[in-house]
């Protein structure tokens, strides 16, 4: 083989072993090892990627602040700094540890988990909005049942919740605390206010079930893909329950007014909850939840003014009033469907 053969091997050698090093991309960590991967997103919190060598298989992640940088098989480079934040373009000297393995090292390269769609090294926050179905005999009732004596029945009509969470790290990549606050509107059943409306001409101010549930547990998660995880809650707490009042006016033209309000009394419960749903592209929840809020014989107090005018009854004005509780505790219990922001 003569020289000038002999170059051209060396010249195609050389060739291939550089593409070989600049056909993927190189992830630097912070506790100095690197790794070959393919990188195919980049989030405010993760840097997800597959391996090199199985360019077509599943997508791993890793979090932001254990990267200082990657260097693309274009020869671009990304730095990061302490937070995980992306810093500038520069070209470090770095060289390929192709021996490391994301399979060797599952506590640093691993499939996404947290439900939050954030590292369980983050906190994060969430709004949500959804829609109240009652349960059990809260929601039970009909046109002859009391709502607010017998508690056997709450006639409560479907409502709405409005709520706000916080994500907490814990010492876990696979769980977090979670801590949340929400508030419960629902008014009563159209056909008891049809059937209390049909007994009288008077004017009704009808009530109305307002629960505001503080609840804290724990959050755990699975990824189904890149776009799609499934979340689970649980949790414990204190529920502060009420009913606002309810009043009427009745005139009888010529004869007598009454006007009577009923008042319940505020109560505090022990609740709890239980969730389940799902993520959307780290950012978006639809999610189904059970609260128990507790169960309270609410106390009431009714007061009754009659105006008597154009009678010779002695009188002229009377007032009657009455206190007690209801005869049986009235269970809050309901299901949620909450759709959520996360942030």
């Amino acid at each position: 083989m003569n020289i000038k053969m002999k170059k051209i091997i060396l010249f195609i050698a050389v060739a291939f072993i550089s593409i070989a090093c600049f056909s993927q991309d190189l992830i630097s960590l912070k506790n100095g090892t690197r790794m070959e991967a393919i990188v195919t997103e980049i989030t405010p919190t993760l840097v997800r990627y597959k391996l090199h060598s199985d360019p077509n298989g599943r997508v791993y992640f890793m979090y932001k602040d254990d990267v200082s940088g990657i260097m693309y098989k274009d020869g671009r480079v990304d730095t990061f700094n302490q937070s995980g934040r992306q810093m500038m373009e520069s070209n470090p000297n770095w060289q390929s540890n192709s021996s490391y393995s994301s399979r060797e090292n599952p506590g640093i390269s691993r499939p996404v988990s947290n439900p939050t769609g954030l590292s369980a090294r983050h906190s994060t926050s969430q709004f949500h909005a959804g829609i109240v179905f009652p349960q059990g005999n809260f929601g039970d009732g009909n046109e002859k049942t009391s709502v607010f004596i017998d508690g056997k029945s709450g006639c409560a009509a479907v409502g709405f919740n409005l709520g706000y969470k916080h994500y907490t790290p814990i010492q876990s990549d696979y769980f977090s605390f979670v801590f949340g606050i929400d508030i419960f509107y629902n008014g009563i059943t159209r056909d008891l206010k049809d059937y209390i409306e049909d007994d009288g001409d008077a004017d009704l101010t009808f009530p109305s079930y307002i629960n505001v549930p503080a609840i804290a547990g724990l959050n755990t998660g699975l990824s189904l893909n890149e776009n799609l995880k499934l979340y689970a809650e649980a949790g414990l707490g204190i529920n502060y329950s009420k009913i606002t009042n309810m009043t009427s006016e009745f005139d009888d033209t010529g004869f007598v007014s009454i006007s009577s309000k009923a008042t319940f009394d505020s109560s505090f419960n022990f609740a709890y909850a239980l969730e389940g749903g799902i993520v959307i592209q780290d950012k978006y929840t639809i999610g189904l939840r059970y609260n128990d809020l507790g169960s309270n014989k609410y106390k009431y107090k009714t007061v009754q003014e009659y105006n008597y005018y154009g009678y010779n009854s002695g009188r002229d004005y009377k007032t009657v009033e009455d206190k007690g509780k209801f005869n049986r505790p009235l269970s809050i219990t309901n299901l949620t469907l909450a759709f959520g922001v996360l942030f």
